[in-house]
Formats: structure tokens, sequence, C-alpha cells
């Protein structure tokens, strides 16, 4: 009777010891939202659920014109009509991207509360706040921040160098007469004066003329081998490349220059209202580039958001999850698909298929789950929870 007493007792023990372990996994840990703590101490983990922020990529090609110094008088002395009067900046689309990325949705800050340890063996969380992964190991997230660049042509690639072969400066010499007493006559006699001047605009623009038929002429002589000594091999290349160059430097006197760049911007979106699928990013001036507001000839950029109204197929394990008793929960979210497109005055430019969490449902997992469970909620295309 003594032997099966102290088995009994135990047994009793040994059960007893069970439960409480089981309790001790589960009710020494609470979360609560923000709001609901007043006080914080080096027990608590504080974390946020994920937000979608989208950010719109837009490069423009911007072509700048510039005038050259003699185009007033590029017809009569170049032969070229039409030329550049004015200063010209064009602006055109060159590429469009839209990245998703996650970030803290500060709307949705909890705060988990516990004795001794957390309930996981291991937690990637990113620095706003929100948990990536529970319990396992991933790669790298992407967590850009939106930026603005645009791209200055230097000033020595648009300025006009040379302008002219000759000094700007030449000397006059004009004759003056004076009377001069000689004896009792008076004698008219010649003096001549030097002065300097310098060339008239259009006396510029006449020799940078003569120069460039100069080059056309000896690039005639020389690719027709109409030379008394005939250069060969890469020395002829060298000359020819250079005089090219030359010709074509003086020809920009008249007909102006044309430099190349790009403009890029950034246009970050955060959508807070399931119901509104539409946003107007900006207006592109073809002459101006980017405006505050729409004008005759700007085009509007928008960017349109189709959601699907569906969600990821539960897992058994989040099945398990719905049955289980709510008291201690771990909320997450798992977001909604949605197609975003990027339209130019109502024509479709770019089209990407992305996820939006912060129009999906919030989960709630048992905390008691946390220690069995594998969580990784950085890609909703691959959410995994298991064992």
């Amino acid at each position: 009777m003594l032997i099966f007493v102290k088995f009994f007792f135990m047994n009793k023990i040994v059960l007893i010891t069970t439960i409480s372990i089981i309790l001790f996994s589960c009710n020494p840990i609470q979360i609560k939202h923000v709001s609901q703590v007043s006080k914080f101490n080096k027990n608590n983990l504080v974390f946020s659920l994920p937000k979608t922020v989208l950010t719109l990529h837009l490069t423009l090609e911007k072509q700048i014109v510039k005038k050259g110094p003699y185009a007033e008088f590029t017809e009569k002395y170049v032969g070229i009509s039409n030329p550049v009067t004015r200063d010209i900046e064009k602006y055109s689309f060159k590429n469009i991207e839209i990245n998703d990325n996650i970030i803290a949705d500060t709307n949705q800050v909890f705060v988990l509360q516990y004795k001794h340890q957390l309930p996981w063996e291991s937690l990637i969380q990113q620095s706003d706040g929100v948990i990536l992964a529970i319990n396992q190991t991933m790669g790298n997230t992407i967590n850009n921040k939106s930026s603005f660049r645009f791209t200055n042509p230097t000033f020595d690639k648009i300025v006009f160098k040379e302008l002219s072969q000759s000094s700007y400066i030449k000397d006059k010499i004009d004759t003056i007469y004076k009377q001069v007493k000689v004896d009792t006559n008076w004698v008219r006699v010649a003096v001549q004066k030097k002065t300097t001047d310098t060339l008239k605009l259009e006396d510029k623009a006449k020799e940078a003329a003569q120069h460039i038929f100069e080059i056309r002429s000896r690039l005639f002589d020389l690719l027709s081998g109409d030379m008394e000594t005939l250069p060969q091999g890469e020395a002829a290349k060298s000359i020819i490349e250079y005089l090219k160059s030359e010709e074509q430097e003086y020809l920009s006197l008249f007909v102006g220059k044309t430099y190349v760049t790009t403009v890029e911007y950034n246009f970050v979106v955060i959508p807070e209202n399931i119901n509104q699928n539409e946003f107007i990013i900006a207006y592109v001036d073809p002459n101006k580039g980017i405006v505050k507001n729409a004008s005759k000839n700007s085009q509007t950029i928008k960017l349109s958001l189709n959601t699907y109204d569906s969600y990821k197929p539960y897992t058994l394990a989040q099945l398990k999850y719905q049955k289980a008793q709510k008291k201690n929960i771990f909320p997450y979210r798992m977001p909604v698909q949605s197609e975003a497109s990027v339209l130019v005055n109502d024509e479709i430019m770019y089209k990407k298929n992305l996820w939006i969490y912060q129009f999906g449902k919030t989960m709630e997992v048992p905390i008691c789950f946390l220690k069995k469970y594998k969580f990784d909620f950085s890609n909703p295309t691959i959410l995994t929870i298991s064992k």
C-alpha cells in the first residue's frame, strides 16, 4: 500500500510538471498593441506588421541643342538652311520600372512581453520592426529608399571652343592730313595712324566657313590620293579622323551642338485605400521635363492598381491555427496580389504583378505554435509555415 501511494504521488508530480511546462511555454508571453502598453522594459520586443511601398522609377532622355555663335550666317556662308537659332531642350521616355518594398505599418505596432526568453529559436527582423522570418534562415531582403538623381552635362561638352583659326584682332592703318607751315606757306602733309580693332562677328563667321571648305578640300585630296606625299596606314587614318573632327567642330559654330543625357526620378506611392486604384504621378512636358501642373503639350503619368480579392490557400498548419483558442496570439499579415500598371496618357507602358500587405488579412497564430513551426514572411510567393 505504501509503495502504491508513493508511485501515485510520483506520477502526479510528473503530470503536474508536464502541465506546468506546457503552460509556461504559452502563458508567460503576451502580445499587445503598443497603445495598450504604458511601460516598457528589457523583456519587451516591439514589432510591426508589414506594409507595401511602391517606388516608380522614371528615366527621361534629355536632348540639349545649343545654338551656334554664327547661326545667323549659316545659310549665307555654309549653305545650310533652317539652322537652330535658339537653345532647345527635348524630353522623351526612356525607361519605366516599379519596385515594391516592405516597410513598417506605424498603425500596427505590437509589443511582445516575456519573462525569461522569446518563444522562438531565431528571429530575422528589419530595422524598422517588421518580422521577416521565425526559426529559420533566409536570404537578404530588399528595402531600398527612394532617391532623386539628375545627370547634368558638363560645360566642356557643350561649349564652343574653336571660333576662328587666326587672331580676333587686326591692325588698321588710317591716313590723315595735317597742315604744316613751311616758311610763309601752309603745306598739306599725309600722316599714317595705326590702330587695333577686333574682327566683326560676320568676319569671324566668314573666316570659319572658309576654314571648313579648306578642311574638306584637304580631305578630298587625301581620300582621292591627289597629294604629293600620301600618308599610309595608321598615319592616314589618324589624319582623316582629326580632319573630320575639326570639320565638325567648326561646322557646329553654325549648326549648333547636340548633347544627350538622362534625368532620373523616383516617385513613392503608399496605397492606403483598397478602393483607390488610380494615382496621378507626374506631368511630363516635352520641352521642360517634369512639371507641377498639366499643360497643353504635357503627358500625364498614372499608376493603376488592379487588386485581386483572393488570398493564398491555407496550409494545414494555418487551419489548425484557426481552430486553436485565441488567447495569446501572434498577429501577421497575408498580402493580396495586385497588378500595377503605368500609363502615359492612358496608354499602358509598363506592368508588374506584386503583393500589397496593407490590403490583406491579419492572421493570428497561437504563441504555443511559435516553437514548433518555421515562418518565412519575406516573400508571399514562397510563404512557408512548416515544422
